[in-house]
């Protein structure tokens, strides 16, 4: 037990002092840059050095304990910040999938028919493409041209990047998730939402280790969009933190997008290779890929008439 709760004590440190300290310095650094400059100096570096040496030069600062104090004050000041900020990426990630309270149901809705009327636009243009090219003249061995093969990966391509299913989100993110549902019940049957939990237990430890890393680079890139939204309230005192959220909100854009699309691809490869493992685990064989009504069969087993 000591050397278990040793070993937790460090990786707390650890996470606390990685994670934690250094986004939370760097946000009170900016805001202290800020308090000093304002917006009329924003750029006065040189006035800000010199109000930190008048502070350095006070007997505060030349006694022990109070550097001591400070850099405590500092450290659990920005220990808190970044605490607080990722207890606020919970109410991103809510937004980044689309799971927007009551009072945005209106939002919610047109967002969604905008979304589904591109998608729905997208696949009409697909299967017209895929019409036209079935009744062109075929090339040599009866295979479609060149041409209109790319034609139709160009289409196909422009859908699935609105989403992968039809459109029920008012968010990509909220669709790309639930397309792994959707995909996976389409495909074998299975309810996702009731197996995953069942499916985990028997995943090997190296599908559970990118599962896992796939999460992490999920979460960071929620707690980045989330560091945006202090920089972007700093900004009313000094303009220039808006450059900051500006950079921070587009990097943690583009960083959760790769990182929604890496986990759920993860999770339906997660499905697709263990699925028949997941219906031999609960009692019913399957000697052969996993079929759709083998996969009904373990929804049925697995929901307990539910």
């Amino acid at each position: 037990m000591n050397a278990f709760l040793t070993e937790l004590g460090r990786n707390l440190a650890s996470r606390w002092a990685g994670q934690l300290v250094p986004a939370g310095l760097l946000f009170l650094g900016t805001v202290a840059l800020g308090a000093l400059l304002g917006h009329a100096d924003w750029y006065d570096v040189t006035a800000a050095a010199e109000r930190v040496d008048t502070l350095a030069a006070s007997s505060a600062a030349r006694s022990a304990g109070g550097v001591a104090l400070a850099a405590t004050a500092v450290l659990l000041a920005s220990a808190g910040t970044a605490l607080a900020v990722q207890a606020f990426a919970t109410v991103v990630e809510d937004w980044w999938t689309g799971s927007w309270p009551r009072p945005a149901s209106a939002l919610t809705r047109r967002r969604t028919a905008r979304r589904h009327g591109r998608w729905t636009a997208a696949e009409a243009a697909f299967q017209r493409a895929v019409e036209e090219a079935a009744a062109a003249p075929a090339a040599p061995g009866g295979r479609l041209t060149a041409a209109a093969r790319a034609r139709i990966e160009e289409l196909n391509a422009a859908r699935n990047r609105i989403a992968l299913v039809e459109p029920t989100r008012p968010t990509w993110a909220g669709d790309r998730v639930h397309a792994v549902d959707e995909r996976v019940l389409a495909t074998y049957g299975l309810d996702l939402d009731s197996a995953w939990s069942r499916l985990w237990l028997i995943l090997p430890d190296a599908a559970r280790t990118e599962l896992r890393s796939a999460r992490e680079s999920y979460d960071a890139a929620l707690r980045l969009l989330a560091w945006s939204v202090p920089y972007g309230v700093l900004a009313a005192w000094w303009w220039p933190a808006a450059l900051i959220a500006a950079a921070t909100f587009l990097a943690g854009w583009r960083r959760g997008r790769a990182a929604t699309d890496a986990l759920a691809e993860l999770v339906e490869a997660g499905v697709d290779l263990y699925g028949r493992k997941l219906a031999t685990a609960v009692g019913l064989p399957s000697p052969g890929p996993l079929t759709r009504p083998a996969g009904e069969a373990v929804t049925r087993v697995l929901r307990k008439g539910t």
